[in-house]
This record gives C-alpha cells, sequence and structure tokens, in this order.
C-alpha cells in the first residue's frame, strides 16, 4: 500500500515519497463541492506535514500516518474533493508541489512529475496533483531455494540458488519472494535484480554442467562469440 497513487484505468502509478520530501502538502478543499481550480480553493491539511513526519520512527510511521488520514478525509468525513472534474474519483486528495519554485521541482523531481503529465493530462508545476492510497504491486512470487556454504551464507554457484520447485525453473527478480515477502520497497527492487542476478547466472550455468543436462547446454562457443561481439561494442562506443 503506497500513500499516494495515480488513479488510473490499467494501473495505479505511486507518487514517489520524495515528492513529500522536498516539502509537497497533501490537503482537500473547505468545501469539497468547491468548483474553482484548486490553486484557488480554501483548503485544509488532509494529512501530516512531511517535515514533521520525518522525526517520527521512520517511513512505515509515516506512510501510515498519510494513508490513515487520507482514509478518513475520504471515507468516514465526506470531504474528498471533485474540483470540479466530471467523473472525478471521489477518493481522491491533493499533493501540491505548485508552492516550490519550478526549477528546484525540475531540477529533483522532474521524472516523477513527468509521469503525472503522461498519465493525468495535467501540468503538475502549476497545479496540485489528485492522489489517494492504493495497492501499487501485489509482492509475493514464486518460492526459490538456496544452498548454504560452511558460514551458512549462500554457496556460490550452486545450482539450488534461485531454483524453484520445477526442475529447470529458475525465478529472479520481483516475480520471487525470497527478499521483499509481502512488503516491496524500491530497495528490494534493487536487491532482486543485482544481488539475484548474480546469484542466479552462476546456478544456471551449473545446472547445465549437471549429468542428464546435456541437451540444455548450448552450442560449443556460444557465450565466446557473444563475449566477442558486446567488446567489439564496447571499444567501439569508447572511442
Amino acid at each position: 500500500m503506497h500513500p499516494t497513487a495515480i488513479p488510473g484505468a490499467d494501473k495505479l502509478r505511486l507518487i514517489s515519497e520524495s515528492a513529500r520530501g522536498e516539502g509537497g502538502r497533501v490537503w482537500v478543499p473547505r468545501d469539497p463541492k468547491d468548483k474553482r481550480n484548486p490553486a484557488r480553493s480554501p483548503r485544509r491539511t488532509a494529512t501530516t506535514s512531511s517535515s514533521a513526519c520525518t522525526r517520527s520512527t521512520g517511513t512505515s510511521s509515516r506512510a501510515t500516518s498519510r494513508r490513515a488520514r487520507s482514509f478518513k478525509i475520504c471515507f468516514h468525513e465526506g470531504a474528498a474533493s471533485t474540483a470540479g472534474t466530471p467523473g472525478a474519483n471521489e477518493n481522491e486528495v491533493y499533493l501540491d508541489l505548485t508552492h516550490i519554485p519550478e526549477p528546484t521541482l525540475r531540477k529533483k523531481l522532474a521524472g516523477i512529475l513527468e509521469i503525472y503529465e503522461k498519465f493525468v493530462g495535467v501540468d503538475p508545476y502549476k497545479n496540485p496533483m489528485k492522489v489517494f492510497p492504493a495497492v501499487h504491486y501485489s509482492m509475493g512470487g514464486l518460492w526459490v531455494d538456496y544452498e548454504r556454504d560452511a558460514r551458512g551464507s549462500l554457496k556460490a554457484g550452486s545450482p539450488k540458488n534461485h531454483s524453484t520447485n520445477i526442475p529447470g525453473l529458475y525465478a529472479v527478480g520481483e516475480c520471487d519472494f525470497q527478499y521483499h515477502g509481502a512488503n516491496r520497497l524500491g530497495a528490494n527492487s534493487l536487491l532482486s535484480c543485482i544481488w539475484g542476478g548474480m546469484a542466479t547466472g552462476p546456478a544456471v550455468a551449473t545446472y547445465f554442467e549437471e549429468p542428464g543436462q546435456e541437451r540444455l547446454r548450448p552450442p560449443e562457443g556460444v557465450f565466446d562469440k557473444a563475449e566477442k561481439a558486446e567488446q567489439k561494442r564496447y571499444e567501439a562506443s569508447s572511442s
């Protein structure tokens, strides 16, 4: 569950917590039926401020407090904004960055705001963004195995590493549950991609060399050929 997501027909795209970390304000109009441009609507705070929550016990507490407050505003107080938008989602609050100078936003948050503008069609540099807590990723994934070495760590090169319970099928990245469980953070994705890949590559190579797997082995020299091609491309791009 992420405290600020962009509503969408196909999926919910998150607006990173860095937007609030840079001073973004979350609010709703005092009158939920106010039809004026939200930039001119009298407002009240919808969640605790990012700076105040930073002194809390951690990211989980900040996210939890924002989700709970937004939920209460929309469902229990009926104060979510429709902002005069036809067909607007009633379960939305504003995440506002318009008080921050545009050059600062473009330097620090351009990638995030580009996503909002692309999928919503509203300029977030000049207009508050509509967001609401939402499930962004359903985590879990495939069970994967590993082999311990003498120290209890993962034994490098073992064919068990990142293998599933289906012989020959390996899972790596966000499709396995090994490192993130039910909770997914950006750092988990990086870990799954880089560390999981480093563990799985040698494991698959070792699996190919096991007795009875001859049919799975690639043709002789295929890796040498690919390595030489990549080296040639790298040298050409570096010159």
